[in-house]
């Protein structure tokens, strides 16, 4: 095998290994992309369930449901002390 054969051999398995890697920065790429849009589902989904608890505080009818409140607002106040 010649001198240029080689080069030849050489380049031909360098440019199929650059293709792969292309593939493969792709695939992690859209992999990224997919996570990134799953974790946004997700808070929003979180942000929904914490907007209609906040609504159902707003909205107390009864005395139980407005103690149940004020409990959870204490509780909370004692978790913003407890974390200073």
């Amino acid at each position: 095998m010649s001198n240029e054969d080689k080069i030849i051999s050489l380049l031909t398995s360098i440019q199929k290994d650059v293709e792969t890697m292309k593939v493969d920065i792709d695939e992690i790429k859209n992999n990224s992309f997919h996570k990134q849009q799953e974790m946004n589902d997700l808070k929003d989904v979180k942000i929904q369930k914490l907007l209609e608890s906040l609504k159902r505080f707003s909205t107390a009818n009864t005395p139980e449901e407005q103690a149940e409140i004020e409990a959870f607002g204490r509780f909370m106040d004692a978790e913003e002390e407890r974390k200073n």
